[in-house]
């Protein structure tokens, strides 16, 4: 199964990002990818989770992906692009989904 989603969460005045990306691996053909529940393709976002504060802000169940993580001194960039199983297989020239995160301030982070 080939499953990335993004969600969001407040704590406090800050919004937190969690990431599953689990759309990594070896499946060939689209019929060779598990598929979620159905429905949830049609579901608006950010989708809003029953635990208060939290969204689901992103989510592909369709394609392979991967995410690139960028490390500065101030911030923590995640984007996530998809691959499609086209012959040859196709990548986005833009992510579908990006996150920063900033540094806290007078905080640097390490690279």
């Amino acid at each position: 199964m080939h499953n990335t989603q993004r969600f969001s969460r407040t704590l406090g005045k800050k919004e937190v990002p969690y990431i599953v990306a689990g759309a990594g691996g070896y499946a060939n053909t689209p019929r060779a990818m598990r598929k979620l529940q159905a429905g949830l393709e049609n579901v608006q976002l950010p989708y809003a989770a029953k635990a208060a504060g939290v969204a689901r802000e992103f989510a592909d169940d369709s394609n392979s992906g991967f995410l690139r993580v960028t490390v500065s001194p101030s911030e923590l960039v995640v984007d996530y692009s998809s691959v499609w199983f086209d012959s040859p297989p196709k990548v986005n020239s833009q992510p579908v989904d990006s996150v920063t995160v900033k540094a806290p301030a007078k905080t640097k982070m390490r690279v």
